[in-house]
């Protein structure tokens, strides 16, 4: 039997931790030697290690490891997104939400003879678990019953109407089919809503037994489940199948045993349709009755605005996708940036914006292959040389510095990097952007080092043969060496 590499690998961090304490710092030549020593059993016989460390004020590389290898980068793809966002739409940019309809009301009788649209621009945070008042879920369609209210609206003669045309509303080509039906696979959508993703909630018993379904707490979710989820293990390692606009969503994998209600999270079909759906709920509980539909549909018609809602600033939100790796914001801000600069929100020309943006600043492009806005898929690819010198133009640019250094975790404090270098000579010295799936692990960010320096710092791991945790505390190891680096 092979031994555990994970139990040793532990004792080594220690060890490792305590060293550098005590003794300071070490040479470029000696790192690379105990990071080759690190890489020498076989679960990482099949890895490929990138890192690349550069000195912010100088612009100096101080060391690199494969530097120059293209790698997978997970969810660091999102510094490129929301650098060239930040860089493009200017922090203060916010996201406009039409509340506007088609014919003419009756005040006399408060009659409302046409469609109620909700228009939208791609603005990911409406009705957002970040952005949500304490006690209040659906702020948006309360803010725009108000308005109807207001207006002395008593009824609809017509339906309500999402418009969702501002984005073509498809996932990137190359997502996996495991992802998309999860929350975490749940895409840009025109008119986005509390995050594009809605919870189903199992009862399970004892272990190797079926879980039970539970029925939806909405009646506004129309879809058919087939459901064969098994209890089992101690973590939620359940997958939701089905694509975007389908009814029927099939859900395999494990939940833990003896649990009431217990969570699973997926992507919502149709958001917008939901959007419609909720405020057309809001307002009849509100005796504001509504004769029409639910429809998701272009409006080429005249109209009259009644109300603009506008999102949190960019800053706001670029915070929020990066400390909490939302794809559905960073997807929402590719295709958002496909349409401000080349006319059309869609992937392909968001990819094209970020691309021009970061040509623009200096980055050979010619070893970055992007995909997605989030690094979800598997074929983006980025070099940790590109990567530090992107951090590095960012530390310079004062526009974009500020709101993507505050998005970055902090180790040993918050985010993804609550548990890195918890309790080491890490703690509070590493703010970086995390990355994960399967057989890969990487990290990008700004590092301030034993020397007292402030380095952009990339670290991609892809390909390891051993859990994820113990490739995480791996590449938690080379950042302690890296660390120490003079």
């Amino acid at each position: 039997m092979k031994p555990d590499f994970k139990p040793r690998i532990l004792i080594y961090f220690f060890l490792l931790n305590a060293f550098i304490s005590m003794q300071g710092q070490i040479s470029a030549n000696q790192a690379k030697i105990q990071i080759d020593q690190l890489l020498q059993n076989s679960d990482f016989e099949s890895a490929t290690l990138g890192i690349c460390l550069t000195e912010v004020k100088s612009g100096k590389m101080v060391f690199e490891y494969n530097a120059k290898k293209s790698l997978i980068p997970a969810s660091t793809m999102k510094i490129l997104t929301t650098g060239a966002a930040i860089g493009i739409l200017g922090k203060n940019f916010q996201y406009k939400t039409k509340l506007v309809f088609t014919g003419e009301i009756e005040n006399s009788s408060g009659t409302l003879n046409g469609d109620l649209i909700i228009i939208g621009s791609g603005d990911p945070s409406l009705a957002s678990q970040y952005f949500r008042k304490k006690n209040d879920s659906t702020s948006v369609v309360n803010e725009f019953l108000e308005i109807l209210l207001k207006k002395g609206i008593k009824k609809i003669n017509g339906n309500i109407i999402a418009d969702n045309s501002c984005f073509e509303n498809d996932l990137p080509d190359n997502w996996i089919w495991s992802d998309i039906g999860n929350y975490y696979g749940a895409g840009a959508d025109g008119l986005s809503y509390m995050d594009n993703k809605f919870s189903l909630y199992f009862n399970s018993k004892d272990i190797d037994t079926e879980a039970k379904l539970l029925p939806l707490s909405s009646d506004l979710i129309d879809l058919n489940f087939d459901s064969e989820v098994v209890a089992a293990g101690k973590k939620d390692n359940a997958v939701v199948y089905g694509s975007p606009y389908e009814k029927t969503r099939k859900i395999g994998g494990f939940i833990p045993p003896l649990k009431d209600s217990f969570e699973v999270e997926a992507a919502l079909p149709n958001p917008a349709l939901y959007f419609a759906k909720s405020l057309k709920k809001i307002l009849q509980k509100n005796e504001i009755s509504v004769n029409g539909n639910c429809k998701v549909e272009k409006n080429d018609r005249p109209t009259t605005e009644l109300f603009t809602h506008l999102s949190p600033t960019l800053d706001k939100i670029v915070y929020y996708c990066n400390l909490k790796s939302n794809n559905q914001y960073a997807e929402s801000l590719l295709k958002t940036l496909g349409l401000k600069k080349n006319k059309r929100g869609n992937t392909i020309n968001g990819i094209a914006a970020v691309e021009e943006f970061w040509k623009s600043r200096g980055i050979d492009t010619k070893a970055i292959f992007i995909s997605d806005g989030s690094g979800l898929s598997r074929s983006n690819g980025i070099t940790p040389e590109q990567q530090s010198r992107i951090l590095t133009i960012i530390s310079k640019d004062s526009l974009l510095f500020k709101p993507i250094y505050n998005s970055l975790p902090i180790s040993g404090i918050s985010g993804s990097l609550a548990g890195i270098g918890k309790g080491t000579v890490l703690e509070n010295n590493l703010h970086a952007k995390s990355g994960y799936i399967e057989r890969v692990r990487a990290y990008c960010g700004y590092l301030n080092n034993q020397s007292k320096q402030t380095c952009s710092i990339s670290v991609i791991l892809n390909n390891y043969a051993c859990s994820a945790s113990t490739a995480k505390l791996l590449v938690e190891k080379v950042m302690l060496i890296v660390y120490a680096i003079k």
